[in-house]
């Protein structure tokens, strides 16, 4: 059974030709933003202006402004002393997720690639974890989470982006890349298809 990884995921991001950690980050973002957008979560434009800027800087050289683009995403976080329920707390991991693939254009992008990814699971795991009615997180429940569909789609999704988004610029296919962005953009990191 795959399941996420985080360092063997950094390893990986590591050795990525440059910006891949970046559009690796920005499609994990996308589909949490997606299902943040969907399960009524909040700052929706927010999140969606701030990807849509990366990505024309990474595909298309466009100007970007990465710190003011990360500040506004920083400045809508929650106080960290309320309680999230789970739009909130979908939109604070969409909102994080966003930030670090701004972040990966800069320090240590393998390890902010890695941290968008890790909230994308993250959700994906708390929305499980609902729908499975776990209330408290046994060596079984765990099993059965990381065996769910959605689950398993979710690090094969990061899988399959990572491999295509190397080859892309392994190989200075910039049409594979940003066409292997569009779909991660697309897609709902909380729907199986």
């Amino acid at each position: 059974m795959r399941r996420f990884d985080e360092d063997s995921l950094i390893a990986a991001l590591e050795q990525a030709p440059w910006p891949g950690q970046a559009c690796f980050a920005a499609a994990c973002a996308g589909r949490l933003a997606n299902a943040n957008a969907e399960c009524g979560g909040g700052h929706v434009a927010l999140i969606a202006a701030a990807l849509d800027e990366l990505c024309a800087f990474l595909l298309d050289g466009k100007p970007f402004d990465a710190k003011e683009a990360e500040d506004r995403l920083l400045a809508a976080m929650p106080d960290e002393e309320d309680e999230p329920g789970f739009a909130a707390a979908l939109g604070e991991d969409a909102l994080a997720a966003a930030a670090y693939a701004i972040r990966a254009l800069g320090d240590d992008p393998a390890r902010n690639g890695a941290w968008a990814a890790r909230r994308a699971y993250d959700s994906v795991d708390r929305y499980v974890s609902r729908r499975l009615a776990v209330d408290h997180y046994t060596t079984a429940a765990e099993r059965c989470i990381r065996s769910h569909p959605l689950t398993i789609r979710e690090v094969e999704r990061q899988q399959r982006d990572l491999i295509g988004i190397v080859a892309a610029l392994r190989s200075a296919r910039p049409d594979s890349l940003r066409r292997i962005v569009a779909q991660s953009r697309a897609e709902n990191c909380l729907k199986e298809g």
